[in-house]
């Protein structure tokens, strides 16, 4: 079962590539504009677009009996392909940020190598002149 069920019934087959997205309103409609991370030589596209309507809404206004008010409202597809994608995103700073945490602790890990190597040769140099 996929994580982004939303997203992949709108026909995303690459969520992973996801960079960012964003939000409009137009008329009655809601634009979600998805940006991809894609190489240069990829044939596939740099961002793709969709369209939602938003859904019409009655709601009482309080002031008697009767009176009410039409309002538009998010798309509750929509909604929750914007989950999702803050999902995914999130997910994907945590893994590079972790990615990142752990090459720094390679790096220290190199340097404290290197000097404790360094620190064993200038031994074993005095050993010899000894």
């Amino acid at each position: 079962m996929s994580d982004c069920p939303t997203l992949e019934d709108m026909g995303i087959l690459h969520p992973l590539q996801i960079d960012r997205y964003q939000v409009n309103s137009m008329a009655n409609y809601d634009v979600l504009r998805i940006i991809y991370d894609r190489g240069e030589s990829s044939f596939l596209p740099m961002t793709r677009t969709y369209k939602f309507p938003r859904i019409q809404k009655t709601i009482a206004k309080g002031e008697g009996r009767g009176a009410s008010q039409t309002v538009l409202d998010i798309n509750p597809c929509l909604r929750k392909a914007v989950d999702e994608l803050k999902e995914l995103l999130k997910a994907k700073k945590d893994k590079r940020t972790l990615a990142q945490s752990v090459l720094d602790e390679v790096q220290q890990l190199e340097d404290e190598l290197s000097m404790r190597s360094a620190f064993i040769r200038e031994l074993v140099k005095q050993l010899k002149e000894v």
